[in-house]
């Protein structure tokens, strides 16, 4: 009787890793560069540009671009005004500027998390790269502070954008 319970336990914890590994690998694979600049003691202060070097190969291919922000319970605001610069191999520059919601009315955050929460942005949909070659993104808080509590980190994540 305790073998053939230690051989359904056994395999119910095969089945259970066998599906969390299938679900973090089917997540994952449109991932094709994902990166994040910290702040220490979640502070970003207002001279301070985040910068990610993507390196790109695949010029077929259409990619969707987010950015990714963790913040704390501590941030102030229900928004975030990010500066977002873009820079090709070329040497072509664009610059946007991007309002990001990060909470409602309430004040619960959007994103996802418990005392730190992670929301991801859309950026750029379907786009393609013309050019291989290293591809730069810039990011920098476009609020009126000088230094922004709260923030702990920004990222980029470029997924394959397959339909």
């Amino acid at each position: 009787m305790q073998l053939l319970r230690r051989n359904n336990l056994n395999k119910c914890l095969f089945m259970v890793i066998t599906a969390v590994l299938f679900f973090l690998t089917a997540c994952s694979h449109n991932e094709k560069y994902s990166s994040f600049y910290s702040f220490p003691q979640s502070v970003w202060y207002k001279d301070t540009i985040a910068r990610f070097e993507v390196h790109i190969s695949d010029t077929l291919s259409y990619h969707d671009v987010f950015i990714d922000i963790r913040n704390t319970n501590d941030y102030p605001y229900k928004n975030l005004w990010l500066f977002v610069s873009f820079e090709t191999p070329s040497g072509q520059f664009r610059k946007d500027t991007l309002e990001c919601l990060m909470a409602d009315d309430f004040g619960k955050w959007y994103g996802k998390g418990i005392s730190l929460y992670e929301l991801s942005v859309p950026y750029e949909q379907k786009i393609r790269f013309p050019h291989s070659g290293v591809y730069t993104y810039s990011i920098q808080q476009g609020m009126r502070n000088d230094l922004l509590e709260g923030i702990n980190d920004v990222g980029i994540r470029l997924m394959s954008n397959e339909n």
